[in-house]
């Protein structure tokens, strides 16, 4: 393979923390890194890795990738490999048809606009458009030669109309087995064809993606060519059961060396302080995962509740009726989540850092909405703050053991006869996917302990659940949503 070049503006190549690699005989993967120069757009190092892979051929001319996963944290080389990789499928190899798709429809259409820019601004390539097509889900950029590039939003309903010579699978985490089903056999009889995927780090229902990422760390790929920059030591600090709290001590959040690491446009288009300040901002799985590469990991206890059986049930329904609320608090007080039920529908009224503003919220809440009881387990992390609550004059129940066996059993059992729906909000995802089980006689209770995300709005929705079933049955008002 020829040897990457490096511009001398250019920093050391960041090795990815995880790769696997394919042999080639050639490569136009530097040629295809000067055009994208030539658009203004100059491949990093990392990039240049990648550009050689994707354009890495075989002594017959055929590409010794048929797949190529890029993983890496947000805002640093993703999508713009992207468009040097199409700008080469374009105006190098001249591929008869390219596809870009991504998961929203609003991402694909903001690639079709980067992509107008880039080309329009560059002379060399600009002479080459025949037309653009401009259109609600028809974005087309067609070059003379009959060449086009095609820009798709994927469906819940599966991947048809996916397919090209060559395909971008932008935003990876949202891929699903109907998508791959529909794609990937429609590319069996076109030759020399490739799938390339892009995406940060994945969620606990990024199953696809998750089985890509563990064909490419442990070797078996084949001819998948996979690099994959993240932080190597996942959840791991200084300080035991670490919170990821702002002021925790030694957390791996903070350390700017672990970051920069796995950022490979720290220092280039990502400054520090834009990293302090995101870190300050996001939720701390949020930022772990879009700039440690952290993944979220599904338990590894069996389980009858999956993700998939959780989003199933995602409508636009809030809570009505006679409105109970739970309260819940993950170890060492880190976080805090209130969740409502009503009418078999539950809702995440409000889940932040600590413990110190729930009394203030709980009442505003009871007073605003005429919440007669919070439910709350007193074995649990938020017995540390009953005293506070009963302080504050909060009406408060006390779920005792065995009703909380009751109350996970109740909130499994309604998941699998459809009886509850919930409003789609993604920390109970998480959560679901995440939790783990530990038994109690005959029955289970969530196992904060076990589980490798903090569960407590599952557990207050559990809560809040028993709660209010057992208290079916009271008159209607009409629907309450929270904000």
């Amino acid at each position: 393979m020829r040897a990457v070049t490096v511009s001398a503006h250019s920093r050391a190549l960041i090795e990815p923390t995880f790769s696997h690699l394919v042999g080639a005989a050639q490569t136009l993967g530097p040629e295809v890194g000067e055009l994208a120069a030539l658009a203004g757009l100059p491949p990093d190092p990392e990039q240049q890795l990648v550009l050689d892979q994707v354009f890495a051929f075989e002594r017959d001319g055929s590409p010794s990738a048929f797949e190529v996963g890029i993983i890496a944290p947000r805002q640093n080389l993703k999508t713009a490999t992207l468009k040097m990789i199409n700008i080469g499928w374009l105006f190098l190899t001249e591929e008869r048809l390219v596809t870009w798709s991504s998961h929203e429809f609003k991402t694909t259409v903001e690639a079709f606009r980067d992509m107008i820019e880039l080309i329009e601004s560059t002379p060399h390539l600009d002479r080459e458009v025949k037309s653009i097509q401009r259109g609600n889900g028809d974005e087309c950029i067609e070059l003379f030669g009959d060449r086009r590039l095609l820009f798709k939003a994927r469906t819940k309903g599966g991947g048809r109309g996916l397919t090209g010579n060559k395909t971008n699978l932008d935003e990876g985490y949202a891929l699903r087995e109907i998508h791959m089903g529909a794609l990937l056999p429609t590319m069996a009889a076109t030759p020399n064809a490739q799938v390339v995927y892009a995406s940060s780090a994945g969620m606990v229902d990024s199953d696809v993606l998750r089985g890509i990422r563990d064909r490419g760390r442990d070797g078996t790929g084949g001819r998948l060519a996979y690099v994959e920059w993240g932080d190597p030591n996942p959840n791991v600090c200084q300080g035991e059961d670490c919170g990821h709290e702002l002021a925790a001590v030694g957390c791996a959040l903070d350390d700017m060396d672990r970051l920069a690491r796995v950022n490979t446009a720290l220092d280039r288009r990502i400054t520090r302080d834009t990293l302090r300040a995101m870190r300050q901002a996001m939720p701390p799985e949020e930022f772990a995962r879009e700039f440690l590469g952290w993944w979220d990991e599904r338990a590894t206890t069996d389980t009858d509740l999956s993700a998939a059986d959780w989003s199933a049930l995602a409508g636009s329904a809030g809570p009505s009726g006679r409105l109970v609320m739970a309260v819940d608090v993950a170890p060492s007080q880190a976080w805090s989540s209130i969740v409502a039920c009503g009418n078999g529908v539950i809702e995440l009224v409000d889940r932040r850092r600590g413990t110190s503003w729930l009394p203030e919220r709980m009442a505003d809440l009871a007073e605003r909405h005429n919440v007669d009881t919070f439910a709350v387990d007193p074995v649990g992390p938020v017995g540390g703050v009953l005293p506070e609550l009963e302080r504050a004059g909060l009406p408060l129940a006390l779920v005792d053991g065995k009703e909380s066996v009751r109350a996970c059993g109740a909130l499994v059992a309604a998941v699998a006869d459809k009886s509850l729906s919930h409003r789609g909000e993604p920390e109970f995802l998480a959560a679901v996917g995440g939790s783990s089980r530990r038994s109690v006689g005959d029955g289970w209770k969530w196992s904060r302990k076990d589980s490798t995300v903090d569960i407590s709005p599952l557990v207050a929705a559990t809560l809040a659940h028993w709660l209010w079933l057992s208290r079916a049955g009271e008159p209607i008002t009409p629907d309450i949503y929270f904000v």
